[in-house]
């Protein structure tokens, strides 16, 4: 079997390890890496020097640095173009912040991109050939990937699509630590939504369906919690701060030291000195700032239990949510008023910052939204699960919380996606795809909104057999200021377990390839 992976900054240690796991019992022929971000690659390389010989790689930083070197042919684009386009390529630039949004996009609202249209397009047409070349040459039977938040790994499942490659995403479910590998972008797993019809169909319990309802018991008045989840910022400050952190200091400055000799031509390395001044400096500024400005508009649902109010929460930018499931709702502020206007008469609109995006946004942003007549903020630092309690509908881009609003029992309406949970009855969750008939169907989800725990249990039963419990964000990918069991668990024994789900998941893809030819 021939495999081949694409992934970004430290993935590539994960990938990797995996690889190592399942090849003692799943005999590969040729590999393939796609990697991205050079200085985690060249931290890896660094332990792993063997790397580079045994595989055959494509680096994204190196179809930057080609893209330079051309003019770009839009006749080669074109072919390309009406071989794998959905229905076109420039989905694939678009998909991709460091390309299609501006350098400091991650520290605040920047949508002056850092590369002309030109450029992009050149980037495109590399990107294209290199990638074509690597197919070409591994003639993968599988893909593995990360979440799609790169061109490259657009273009690969453009590709793979159609080339009949079955290709899997390694993704977080949000419940509890189960991730999975989802077989698409978009929507539901083809393997969860298979489980989940059989149970609709078969109406039976086991261990799954057991573990989904004390799962729904456990969480029924408690705020929900799962691996990887931004930590709210009244509660970050409850993070044990590392006691060394004084002696990493030279580490820190050699590595920003090292950016302007080795890095700062890679568009997925931010300059440092932005990271030091917006992170550590304007963003705590901001924060201060909004609180106090905001101070007489900022609402916290206790005490305002009475008001009869829709709930919107903002998505953070830049984002997978918004960047490829919910592309057409990037302007939230019209987006909010588009669903002012489209509520019934009497009800407001509360809107609530993502924690993720808490200091990230302009305090004429926050005004921005306050114009609107019927529209309230919530105070960012209070939790979510009481907003949505008292609320009488949940709308969402494409956002979790669309999802803990089937499970706190309120309506709820999707803008964006379509989710893994959209499988859900319409009863409880709808998806809009016409912005022109949201009134209608706020107030007909309102209306004949229907609990069907039966359907919950058996989705979340569905998720939990076709997924495996790992401590991804925290053990695997060591993100910080995060909820898990950090520590419990160390990488290796959590590599075993994925390279176990890997191997099971492998099989039953390839195996339904079978049956479709």
């Amino acid at each position: 079997m021939n495999i081949l992976f694409t992934t970004q900054s430290s993935g590539v240690k994960i990938f990797y390890h995996l690889l190592q796991k399942i090849e003692k019992d799943i005999k590969i022929n040729k590999t393939g890496f796609y990697v991205a971000h050079s200085q985690y690659y060249g931290e890896f390389i660094s332990e792993h020097p063997d790397f580079t010989k045994n595989y055959n790689i494509v680096k994204e930083w190196e179809i930057i640095e080609d893209s330079k070197k051309i003019d770009p042919d839009l006749s080669i684009i074109k072919k390309y173009e009406n071989q794998i386009g959905d229905p076109t390529l420039w989905n694939v630039l678009i998909s991709d912040r460091r390309i299609y949004l501006g350098n400091r996009a991650t520290f605040k609202q920047d949508y002056k991109p850092s590369f002309t249209h030109d450029h992009m397009l050149s980037i495109l047409q590399v990107a294209l050939q290199k990638i074509d070349h690597l197919l070409n040459t591994i003639k993968p039977d599988i893909i593995l990937s990360l979440d799609p938040v790169t061109f490259g790994d657009y273009l690969f499942y453009l590709f793979a699509k159609k080339r009949k490659i079955p290709m899997l995403f390694l993704k977080t479910t949000k419940i509890k630590n189960y991730i999975e590998f989802n077989s698409g972008i978009f929507g539901c797993s083809s393997n969860i939504y298979k489980q989940y019809k059989q149970y609709e169909k078969n109406n039976h319990s086991d261990q799954w369906v057991n573990e989904a309802k004390e799962y729904i018991k456990t969480i029924e008045n408690k705020n929900i919690r799962h691996e990887g989840m931004i930590l709210i910022p009244s509660q970050r400050a409850k993070v044990t701060k590392n006691k060394n952190e004084i002696l990493l200091l030279p580490k820190k400055i050699t590595k920003k030291i090292k950016y302007y000799f080795y890095y700062k031509n890679d568009h997925h390395i931010p300059n440092q000195f932005n990271t030091f001044f917006n992170r550590g400096l304007l963003k705590p500024l901001k924060v201060l700032y909004h609180n106090f400005r905001l101070s007489k508009d900022y609402i916290y649902i206790k005490g305002h239990e009475k008001i009869n109010y829709a709930f919107f929460p903002l998505q953070s930018e830049p984002e997978i949510s918004s960047l490829i499931w919910g592309k057409a709702y990037m302007n939230q502020i019209e987006t909010i008023r588009n669903i002012a206007r489209s509520l019934p008469v009497g009800m407001k609109l509360i809107i609530k910052e993502h924690p993720r995006a808490i200091g990230y946004r302009s305090y004429g942003y926050y005004k921005k939204i306050l114009e609107i007549p019927n529209v309230i903020l919530a105070h960012p630092n209070q939790e979510v699960r009481p907003i949505i309690q008292k609320s009488t509908i949940v709308i969402t881009i494409s956002g979790f919380v669309a999802f803990e609003a089937v499970l706190y029992k309120k309506p709820s309406l999707m803008l964006g996606g379509p989710r893994p949970f959209s499988i859900l009855p319409d009863s409880m969750i709808c998806y809009n795809n016409n912005i022109n008939e949201l009134c209608n169907e706020i107030v007909s989800l309102i209306k004949n909104y229907k609990y069907k725990e039966d359907s919950l249990i058996n989705y979340i039963a569905a998720t939990m057999k076709c997924s495996t419990q790992i401590d991804y964000f925290t053990t695997l990918l060591k993100k910080k200021a995060r909820y898990g069991d950090k520590g419990i668990n160390e990488f290796e024994e959590e590599i075993e377990k994925l390279a176990i789900y890997t191997d099971k998941r492998i099989k039953e893809e390839l195996k339904q390839l079978l049956i479709k030819i």
